[in-house]
This record gives structure tokens, sequence and C-alpha cells, in this order.
């Protein structure tokens, strides 16, 4: 009996042992107005360094994309082929451990108008700001894992008071949905391995330490 008592208790062992390193895996998906992401693609080696990534799904971060852009790709359900598979976003959405959204600077920044009217650039913060509200709840829709909010400001095309009044906005929306915000403003010394530094942080914290 007892032998038969320690059997199962090994068994147990193994197999509680077996459920806690089944989900190390991680799905990571970006969502970027860039395509080139120097900062994630060393997260991304970290995760492989540990044998902790699944997959890592960047194809459809895009050029130049606006917020509004984003969401009508998931209104759509883009469907891409990865490696002749088809991946739809929403799938991904659904499947991501970790998803990274770097939105809002082009919106932001390519706007003109504030250069003849300070006053401007508050008002168009304010709709960019609405349109990442659609979009984090569209995003949440099919996630309920970790999500990370980009903001980069840049100070010098608009007055550090304006960024600053972005970065409040974005992040007080961000954390309506739960979502982890990290800002950095992109003429800061260091500030490509700043954010990295933070924001791997930010997502092994959140992955292996809870």
């Amino acid at each position: 009996m007892k032998k038969i008592l320690a059997l199962f208790l090994i068994f147990l062992l193994i197999f509680f042992i077996y459920l806690s390193t089944i989900d190390r895996k991680v799905y990571f998906l970006t969502l970027s107005s860039n395509t080139k992401i120097p900062y994630i693609d060393k997260i991304i080696d970290d995760l492989r360094e540990k044998n902790s990534l699944e997959k890592y799904v960047k194809e459809f971060n895009t050029d130049k994309y606006r917020i509004t852009d984003y969401i009508n790709m998931i209104d759509n359900n883009k469907t891409i082929k990865i490696n002749n598979k088809n991946q739809s976003i929403k799938n991904a959405l659904i499947k991501s451990d970790v998803i990274v959204l770097e939105v809002g600077y082009d919106d932001i920044y390519s706007k003109t108008v504030y250069k003849e009217d300070k006053e401007a650039i508050y008002d168009y913060i304010d709709e960019v700001n609405k349109d990442l509200n659609e979009l984090l709840n569209k995003v949440r829709l099919y996630s309920k894992e970790d999500i990370f909010l980009i903001i980069k400001t840049n100070n010098n095309l608009i007055d550090v008071k304006s960024n600053n009044y972005m970065v409040e906005k974005l992040k007080t929306t961000a954390n309506k949905y739960n979502v982890e915000s990290i800002s950095v403003d992109i003429n800061e010394k260091d500030a490509e391995n700043n954010l990295y530094k933070e924001t791997k942080q930010k997502i092994f914290t959140s992955l292996f330490n809870k």
C-alpha cells in the first residue's frame, strides 16, 4: 500500500511539474507602424535563449500605419500568409500571450496643422486618443493576456507640454483596458536601449514572475 501511495505521489509530482512548464512557450504578437523594431527583436532573441518562444508574429506590422488602419484590419479580420499558411489577425490576437502595440507616433507627428495653430495639436491628440480607445476595445475582445503599449514622443517636433499631454491621455486610456504603457522620447540618449530594458523587464516579469 505504501509503495502504491509513493508511486501515486511521484506521478502527481511529475504531472504538476509538467503543468508548470507547459505554458512557458510564448506566442508573441506585435502591431506596429514600423516594420523594423530592433528592441523587440532583442527581446525575441532573449526568449529564444530561454527556449520560451512558441511563435513570433510580426507580419502585420506596416510602415506608417495609423491606429485606424489597425482598427480596419481587425474589423475585416485581415489574413496573411506566414510560411505558406493562412494567419488571420483575430486568431493571432486570441492565441497571443504577449501583444506589443507600437502605434500612434505617425498619427501625431505626421500632422502639420499644429505648426500654424499651436493649440490645434491638443484637439488632434484627443482624436487620436479616441481612436486608441476603439483599438484597445477591439483588441481586448479577443485577448485577455498581457498587452503593452509603446508611446514614443519627439520633443523636437512638438513642445514638451504637448508631448506630456499626449502621454498622459494615452496612458489613461491604456489603464482603462489593463494595458501596460511604456513611454520614451526618441531623442533621449540611449533611447532604444532604455526602451529595450524597460520593455523586457515588464514583459519578463509578467510572464515568468507571476
